[in-house]
C-alpha cells in the first residue's frame, strides 16, 4: 500500500503544479515562443528551426511527464479506494 500511497501523493503534486495558472501561463508562452520562432525562420535559417524544435519536443516531454505522474497518481488513489 505505501507505493500506491506514494504514487498518489505525486499525482496530485503534479496535478496541482500543471493546474497552477503561472505554470500553465509559461508552458503556452514557452510553446508559443518555439512555435513562433520557426515559423517566422526564413529558408537560410534551418538552424533556427531545427533549435525551435528540439526545445519544442523538450518542452511536450516535460508536459508528457507530469501527465504520466498525474494518471499514475489516478489509477493509484483508484486501487486504494477499491482496497477500503
Amino acid at each position: 500500500m505505501s507505493d500506491l500511497l506514494v504514487e498518489r501523493n505525486r499525482g496530485e503534486r503534479a496535478a496541482a503544479i500543471m493546474r497552477d495558472p503561472l505554470v500553465a501561463e509559461a508552458l503556452e508562452e514557452i510553446r508559443t515562443s518555439y512555435i513562433e520562432g520557426w515559423s517566422n525562420s526564413g529558408p537560410q535559417d534551418a538552424d533556427v528551426r531545427e533549435r525551435a524544435y528540439h526545445m519544442l519536443q523538450a518542452h511536450d516531454a516535460f508536459v508528457r511527464h507530469f501527465q504520466s505522474v498525474l494518471e499514475t497518481g489516478e489509477m493509484a488513489a483508484q486501487q486504494l479506494d477499491g482496497a477500503q
